[in-house]
């Protein structure tokens, strides 16, 4: 790795995804990150960390294909609704 905090990052990343090979549906459950980590912490990570500083990893990891499926739709209705032209009602009235 071209520097040690992605070496770390990478080390969460594959802690995360050791939890979502135990529990793929539900996760271990909201803010137990940490809790599942220490089980399948690669011998290499010097820390203990609380969240895999990752969104979508967490959601997986922590809540399972549903809370991951949940919150990307979440995500994705929030963008929709942001992004969609102001609505013109006085335009509307005129025309």
């Amino acid at each position: 790795m071209p520097h040690v905090s992605l070496q770390f990052r990478l080390y969460y990343w594959l802690g995360a995804l050791g939890i979502t090979g135990d529990h793929p549906l539900l996760g271990v459950g909201f803010s137990s990150f940490g809790d599942g980590y220490l089980l399948h912490r690669v011998p290499g990570a010097a820390e203990e960390v609380r969240d895999p500083h990752n969104l979508p990893l967490r959601w997986l990891s922590e809540m399972g294909l549903v809370g991951l499926a949940l919150g990307l739709a979440t995500l994705i209705l929030v963008a929709w609704s942001l992004a969609r032209p102001a609505h013109d009602a006085e335009a509307e009235a005129s025309g």
